[in-house]
C-alpha cells in the first residue's frame, strides 16, 4: 500500500472559523460551486463522457490515529447514535487538550482506486457542514457529494500515474496522512465547530484540470468528532453530533 504524506497541510488543517482559510499558503484549494461566477467554471451536465466505465465508488476503509501520536490525542468511545441523512461509514472521537500545542497525523485508507490508462488525481475533501442533498450531480458515483459545497475545501491532492486495467488486476490502495494542529483544533471547538466531515474522490486529472467534478468517483463520508480536554459522555456526544456546527449557520445563501 503506498502511503503519502502531504506536509504542505500542516498546521493548517482546522485552522480558522472561516471556511477561506484554505485560500491562505497551504497547497489547499477551494471548491467550485455551481452558480458561483467568480468560482470557476461549473461542473459539467451528466452527459459527459464518464472517468470510469460503470457506476463505481473508491472505498474509504479507516480514519486513524498515527500509532506514534496515540499519547498526543486521547481516543473516546463512539455510542450508538441515531443520525440523520447524509450518516458517515466512519464516526470517530477525540479528545485534546488545548493547552498543548503538539502535531498529530490522521491517516486516510483508501481503497478500490480503479485503474486507468490516464493519469489520473485523488484528492481529500474536507467540510463543518454537510447537505442533506448534494448540490453537484455525480451520475456515475455510487456515493453521493455529501458536503456542503459552500464550505467544502480540497484539503489534498495527489498525481496517480496511469495504470491500464487488465482483468482480474488489483486496484490500487494508499494511506493519506494530513496533520493537524492540537492548539488550532481546540480553538475550532471553542468557536462551535465540534465534528469534521471528510470524503475522498478520484477523476481523471484532464477533468480535475477542468473542473469537471460531476465525473468524479467518490468515498463513503468520514466524520471526526472532538472535544477538549476529556471524552463526552453519551448524552453531550449525541446532542454535539446531531447538531449543525456554529460556522454552518453562517454559510451564504443564494441571495447573497
Amino acid at each position: 500500500m503506498k502511503n503519502f504524506k502531504n506536509s504542505t497541510v500542516a498546521g493548517a488543517f482546522l485552522l480558522a472559523t472561516s471556511p477561506a482559510w484554505a485560500n491562505s499558503k497551504t497547497g489547499a484549494s477551494p471548491f467550485p460551486i455551481p452558480g458561483n461566477t467568480d468560482g470557476g467554471p461549473q461542473s459539467p451536465p451528466t452527459r459527459n463522457a464518464p472517468s470510469f466505465p460503470g457506476k463505481s465508488q473508491i472505498d474509504m476503509t479507516s480514519v486513524t490515529l498515527e500509532k506514534a501520536d496515540e499519547r498526543k490525542m486521547r481516543s473516546c468511545t463512539v455510542p450508538k447514535v441515531n443520525l440523520a441523512h447524509p450518516r458517515p461509514e466512519h464516526l470517530l472521537s477525540f479528545a485534546v487538550n488545548k493547552h498543548n500545542k503538539q502535531d498529530v497525523t490522521l491517516q486516510f485508507a483508501i481503497d478500490k482506486i480503479p485503474n486507468g490508462n490516464e493519469e489520473r488525481v485523488l484528492l481529500l475533501f474536507y467540510s463543518r457542514c454537510l447537505s442533506a442533498q448534494p448540490k453537484i450531480r455525480t451520475p456515475m458515483s455510487k456515493q453521493k457529494l455529501a458536503l456542503d459545497v459552500k464550505d467544502i475545501e480540497i484539503l489534498a491532492t495527489y498525481k496517480l500515474d496511469a495504470k491500464p486495467a487488465r482483468p482480474g488486476a488489483a486496484m490500487q490502495q494508499m494511506t493519506v496522512n494530513i496533520e493537524l494542529e492540537t492548539d488550532k483544533l481546540a480553538q475550532q471547538i471553542e468557536a462551535g465547530n465540534n465534528t469534521f466531515y471528510f470524503q475522498a474522490g478520484v477523476l481523471k486529472k484532464s477533468d480535475f484540470d477542468r473542473k469537471n467534478y460531476g465525473v468524479i468517483n467518490l468515498s463513503q463520508l468520514a466524520a471526526l468528532h472532538f472535544s477538549t480536554k476529556t471524552c463526552p459522555n453519551d448524552d453531550q456526544f449525541s446532542s454535539q453530533i446531531k447538531a449543525k456546527n456554529a460556522s454552518c449557520k453562517y454559510l451564504p445563501t443564494k441571495t447573497q
